[in-house]
């Protein structure tokens, strides 16, 4: 059963499990329920467990807001809601996200990006895409999956650690016909550096 409240709607999980839908209507729009299979997060190895069960839209992964949140770090005073808009704000270490529920419009700061599947409300919980916000926030998603389970790890993405004995492998060895040679730690610091800034994390 789908109830519609004017820009968003609200989900009946024991219908949906119940009759097996392999589709549903958000905001006249149709999306794929894509997996039926049971969902499993961690988050630096520690399960999370929500009070409603996360869904899989259009290869989305769905879970309550409130409690990822939590999860991830962010106090309750953090986590604004406007009944009105249907929207919610979360701050997390200086950056914001803006979500309207049924919106596919989404703000990161003041950058508008578009979602593949809009937050949504399920037995009076709103559920969020689990990639974006996570990524947003600063950290790594992983999937393993089953037959039967999808599990969806989640660790904190730290930047390169600089060794005690930087200053030490910053000094060049010594100078050879005007070049500085550097020892192999100063390449390595470098090299870590740049991967990490640019995206590379092989």
């Amino acid at each position: 059963m789908f109830i519609c409240f004017d820009s968003f709607i609200v989900l009946c999980l024991s219908d949906l499990c119940k009759r097996k839908r392999d589709a549903v209507k958000i905001n006249g729009e149709t999306y794929r329920i894509t997996s039926s299979k049971n969902i499993n997060v961690y988050i630096e190895r520690s399960k999370i467990n929500f009070d409603v069960e996360p869904i899989i839209i259009e290869n989305r992964t769905m879970v309550p807001l409130r409690f990822l949140a939590n999860a991830i770090g962010i106090r309750d005073n953090k986590i604004i809601y406007d009944e009105t808009e249907q929207s919610v704000i979360l701050e997390y270490n200086g950056k914001t996200i803006k979500l309207i529920v049924g919106d596919k419009n989404a703000l990161i700061d003041i950058d508008e990006v578009e979602l593949d599947v809009p937050a949504v409300e399920l037995n009076n919980r709103v559920l969020v895409p689990l990639r974006f916000v996570c990524e947003t926030f600063g950290y790594n998603v992983d999937y393993g999956e089953t037959e039967t389970s999808m599990n969806i790890f989640m660790k904190k993405e730290t930047a390169p650690l600089i060794c005690k004995n930087t200053k030490s492998a910053l000094k060049p060895i010594h100078r050879f016909q005007g070049r500085f040679l550097f020892k192999p730690a100063f390449v390595l610091i470098i090299i870590s550096i740049k991967n990490y800034y640019t995206g590379n994390k092989s």
